[in-house]
């Protein structure tokens, strides 16, 4: 399954996060496409620190007009 390095990646560092959205509904065993990843993270900034270098290392970039660091910023 496509996903599971980026769950593994995210397990190795410690982050704290959700699966959410048409991929849990895939993983719980309902047939459904989907072409994005929905996560729920923990907000505090050591959390999202990990998460955001995650994602980066995994190739991820978001789609919101803004850099990735700019979501590791709580302003």
């Amino acid at each position: 399954m496509a996903y599971v390095r980026l769950f593994r990646a995210l397990e190795e560092a410690q982050v704290r996060y959700l699966v959410v959205g048409g991929v849990a509904v895939v993983l719980h065993g309902h047939a459904r496409f989907t072409a994005d990843v929905d996560l729920v993270v923990a907000l505090d900034a050591p959390n999202v620190a990990r998460v955001v270098e995650v994602l980066r290392h995994e190739g991820f970039r978001p789609r919101a007009p803004v850099p990735l660091d700019a979501f590791v910023d709580a302003d």
